[in-house]
C-alpha cells in the first residue's frame, strides 16, 4: 500500500513544557482535520481522550503544539484544556477534538472529511479483518530536531465493532515520567 506523500503533513506533536528546564515532554500527536463549509472549510485537531486526560492528571492547564513551518523549521503554540472537546454523553470514547485553524505560514494539511472511512465505502470494497491500513504519529525517540517528522506505520484491521469496547479504568492511560 502506499502512503500518500502529504499525509504526514497532517500531523503535528503534543507536548507538556517543563518551566524550569524551558524544554518540552512529547506525550502524543494530533491531526488536523477537515469539514466543508460551502467553499472553505473548519479545521479541528484530532486527539486520544487519553493524552489530553493524561495531561490534565499532571496538573497542566495547557498543552503545547508543535508546528512545522513552510520555511522548514518549527514553532510552538499553546492551548488550555478546557478547549478541548469530548463526546457529550460517553467518557469511553477515546476521542478529542480542537477547533484549530491552519495557519497560512504553517506546512500543514487537513484530511478532508471525506477521506474517511466509513462502513458504507467498507463495504463497497469489501473491506474486513485481515486488510491494510496505516496511521502517522509520533516515534518517541525521535521526533525531529527542526520540525515534526511523524512516522508512519502499516498495520491491519484486527477486530471490528460488532461490540463496544470499554476500558474498566477510566483512568489516563500515560504516565509520565
Amino acid at each position: 500500500m502506499a502512503i500518500p506523500a502529504n499525509f504526514p503533513k497532517c500531523t503535528v506533536f503534543l507536548a507538556v513544557k517543563n518551566l524550569t528546564e524551558d524544554s518540552y515532554k512529547y506525550v502524543g500527536s494530533a491531526f488536523y482535520v477537515g469539514i466543508s463549509a460551502g467553499p472553505g472549510m473548519f479545521t479541528y485537531l484530532v486527539t486520544a481522550r487519553h493524552v489530553i486526560d493524561g495531561v490534565r492528571s499532571l496538573g497542566a492547564t495547557e498543552i503545547h503544539i508543535r508546528v512545522n513551518f513552510k520555511d522548514k523549521t518549527s514553532g510552538w503554540t499553546s492551548v488550555p484544556l478546557t478547549k478541548w472537546g469530548f463526546h457529550p454523553t460517553d467518557a469511553n470514547v477515546d476521542v478529542s477534538a480542537l477547533a484549530f485553524p491552519l495557519h497560512p505560514d504553517w506546512d500543514h494539511l487537513a484530511i478532508p472529511e471525506n477521506a474517511f472511512m466509513t462502513k458504507e465505502k467498507a463495504a463497497a470494497r469489501h473491506m474486513g479483518l485481515g486488510d491494510e491500513v496505516f496511521i502517522t504519529g509520533l516515534f518517541k525517540f525521535h521526533e525531529g530536531k527542526t520540525r515534526n517528522i511523524p512516522i508512519c506505520r502499516m498495520g491491519n484491521l484486527a477486530a471490528l465493532d460488532d461490540e463496544k469496547l470499554t476500558r474498566k479504568n477510566m483512568e489516563p492511560l500515560m504516565h509520565i515520567s
